[in-house]
């Protein structure tokens, strides 16, 4: 069961608009976040949750989704999530944010498990304009947000593809070609500094060149294999 919920929980950047999540749903995945672990039992994580559709959308546009992809604009009109929990740590209580690093993590997963009971889904935001939203849900002083968690119906369906054996291997195999003609030609012109020319020359001196380094191919090949398929 748990691991069908895991299975389940991708990172949704798409919803359905038409479902809106309600200020009892958000609490009951607060609840489960009370029951998270807390590095030296501090417990200075705070929350702010956000339902209501103007609230939602004056939220929204301070949130940077997949910032490393310029290019795109996510979520895409008419996906917007249905609701936000902010995650934030009370700096009067404890102003190390690296120790409690942890805790967002696993509070944050905890709670989009429990989403994903619900029927629902959601994505973790790290980038967005901090000062922008401390400012627009008056935060009070001291407390700062850590990470968004958007949520909502997920209107998009992500596909895991498993990694066989076959494929693993015929990779390592084409990255080892690669790495050895590469090595070849570094090697021809700047150390052995050969001077065979023509087709069967050239062809040979590879040939000799790739037959020295077929152990450590065979080798390269048998650990992936041991560690991949076998551990």
């Amino acid at each position: 069961m748990l691991k069908e919920l895991v299975l389940k929980n991708r990172s949704y950047r798409g919803f359905d608009p038409s479902v809106r999540l309600t200020r009892e749903e958000l609490l009951e995945l607060l609840d489960l976040a009370r029951y998270t672990a807390s590095s030296v039992n501090e417990q200075p994580l705070r929350y702010y949750i956000a339902w209501e559709k103007e609230e939602v959308e004056q939220i929204l546009p301070l949130t940077m989704w997949a910032k490393a992809l310029k290019e795109m604009k996510l979520p895409h009109p008419g996906k917007e999530p249905a609701a936000f929990i902010i995650i934030c740590q009370d700096m009067n209580i404890s102003s190390n944010t690296t120790r409690f690093q942890r805790d967002v993590g696993v509070v944050a997963q905890t709670m989009l498990l429990g989403a994903v009971e619900k029927g629902f889904g959601g994505c973790m935001i790290g980038s967005f304009h901090k000062p922008q939203l401390k400012e627009l849900l008056n935060l009070p002083e001291g407390v700062e947000p850590n990470l968004i968690v958007a949520l909502g119906k997920p209107a998009e369906k992500v596909v895991l593809t498993d990694v066989g054996e076959i494929q693993y291997l015929v990779s390592t195999a084409i990255a080892w070609v690669l790495s050895v003609l590469f090595a070849y030609f570094t090697n021809r012109v700047w150390v052995f500094q050969s001077t065979a020319s023509g087709t069967k020359a050239i062809l040979r001196e590879i040939g000799s060149f790739f037959g020295c380094r077929l152990l450590s191919g065979a080798i390269d090949m048998g650990i992936m294999f041991l560690c991949v398929s076998v551990l």
